[in-house]
């Protein structure tokens, strides 16, 4: 098997930072707000998206760097920061709405991501790699999965059915933050979709699942 065995491992990769993300914003909210906040951003998976998308950039640019932990601390820092500012920018632009705001805090780069969040995002790249990664992943699926065609297969086929449905997610997600604006602007839905997503998830379970949605600036000109 090669490096990433073709992508499959990225797949994995996704959900187990998407999953470890989730983890540490909700128990960081436990201990600095004393509230439970739903930090996964998603409606049907525990992954949190940029977290998992952080994870996979880690692997794909940072696994060269390997034999240089400063290096893969550096580079992870900057790419994490720029990857948080870019999903910030797509989801304003795209989604008309804003997930995080930075604004206020210290060393922030237009409300999108921090100084002091890239640092931690380079100490995060150093526990993907050398923690996570090839300890692990790497490990574990080498020595239980890819040792015969029979288990090739069954793990292919489990990464292919995630990827479905994290990518599936993702496109609720978008079109929920979509619908989500237009509620607000008092306008029906367009399609069955629209319907099915004011019947099953209001603005009731936006407000509690996507809680910075209420205090998100408004990027929709009226």
């Amino acid at each position: 098997m090669n490096l990433l065995d073709n992508g499959f491992n990225l797949i994995l990769v996704y959900m187990i930072a998407g999953l470890a993300g989730n983890l540490w914003e909700t128990l960081l909210h436990l201990v600095r707000d004393k509230k439970f906040v739903y930090s996964n951003g998603s409606i049907f998976t525990p992954f949190n998206f940029v977290y998992g998308f952080g994870g996979v950039c880690i692997i794909l640019v940072l696994f060269k760097l390997v034999n240089y932990p400063y290096l893969v601390f550096l580079v992870g820092g900057l790419l994490g920061g720029f990857i948080e500012y870019m999903l910030s920018f797509l989801e304003e632009k795209i989604c008309k709405f804003k997930s995080w705001d930075y604004t206020g805090r210290i060393l922030n780069i237009k409300g999108r991501t921090t100084v002091p969040i890239m640092f931690f995002w380079g100490l995060m790249c150093v526990i993907v790699i050398y923690v996570i990664y090839i300890p692990f992943v790497l490990y574990v699926i080498n020595k239980y999965f890819i040792n015969n065609d029979l288990n090739i297969f069954i793990y292919h086929t489990i990464m292919w059915i995630s990827l479905a449905y994290c990518v599936f997610d993702l496109i609720m997600v978008t079109l929920l933050m979509i619908r989500s604006q237009r509620r607000k602007r008092n306008l029906k839905p367009l399609t069955f979709i629209g319907t099915f997503l004011d019947k099953f998830f209001p603005e009731q379970y936006v407000s509690k699942h996507f809680p910075n949605s209420d205090s998100a600036k408004e990027v929709i000109s009226e």
